[in-house]
């Protein structure tokens, strides 16, 4: 498959844009105008190529406290991953690409992974997965529930009401029913997740899941062939 490298915003922010023929089966939702066309309504690519250094600057800055993860802080390559938990297409990636990558770059020091798990507004039940996993994070258990809810994704994202499912995941995972009622039930949209939206607006999010890979912008599910070779390669296309 080739690897299609598109203009647009955060190309003239230096975050070139990477998508595959796959892409329309890929990719979860596509939300907003084409990014092309957003360039030209802030005053086209001059005027972007005068803020790229501070836009880049302040969006480093703001994920590096948001998110959650995994991997050495040394690491060459960084990538931060925008996911919606009820994205099948993320849920795909979680169980079929992530663990290859987790085990051949993440834990031998090469990369430096970062989830950022927002809300897309396109996907049923997603901004419920989201605040399950948050309140999940609160007991240090944000990596087992996101792989538990990706799993188990058929049971809960249709559901009117998925929290007797998220309830029998924390017992699974041991973790404090209680808290995480209490923590569930406190607010609709847990403060980390509204950030984490906001982060994935400034950064030009249009679909899940999109991965920044040392700033270059990665649009949708790649095969884990395709993201071997990305790496392989310190993010360039």
């Amino acid at each position: 498959e080739r690897h299609l490298v598109h203009g647009g915003l955060l190309h003239a922010l230096g975050a070139a844009m990477i998508t595959t023929r796959r892409a329309r089966s890929g990719l979860c939702s596509v939300a907003g105008a084409a990014l092309v066309v957003l360039a030209t309504a802030v005053g086209g690519p001059e005027a972007l190529g005068a803020q790229a250094a501070d836009s880049t600057a302040t969006l480093g800055e703001r994920s590096s406290r948001l998110g959650h993860t995994v991997g050495s802080a040394e690491a060459p390559i960084h990538v931060i991953e925008f996911t919606d938990l009820g994205c099948r297409e993320c849920a795909n990636f979680s169980e079929d690409t992530w663990p290859s990558l987790l085990s051949e770059y993440v834990e031998t020091g090469a990369v430096r992974w970062q989830v950022i798990p927002y809300v897309s507004g396109l996907q049923p039940n997603g901004e419920e997965g989201a605040r399950a996993v948050e309140c999940a994070a609160e007991q240090d258990a944000f990596w087992p529930m996101q792989e538990m809810l990706y799993a188990r994704q058929g049971d809960w994202f249709l559901k009117r009401r998925p929290q007797r499912q998220f309830g029998r995941y924390v017992e699974e995972l041991g973790l404090d029913k209680e808290g995480f009622e209490a923590c569930y039930r406190a607010r609709d949209l847990n403060p980390r997740t509204e950030r984490h939206n906001e982060l994935a607006l400034e950064a030009g999010v249009r679909a899940t899941p999109t991965f920044l890979v040392n700033g270059r912008m990665v649009i949708g599910a790649l095969p884990l062939s395709e993201f071997r070779k990305l790496l392989e390669a310190g993010g360039t296309p």
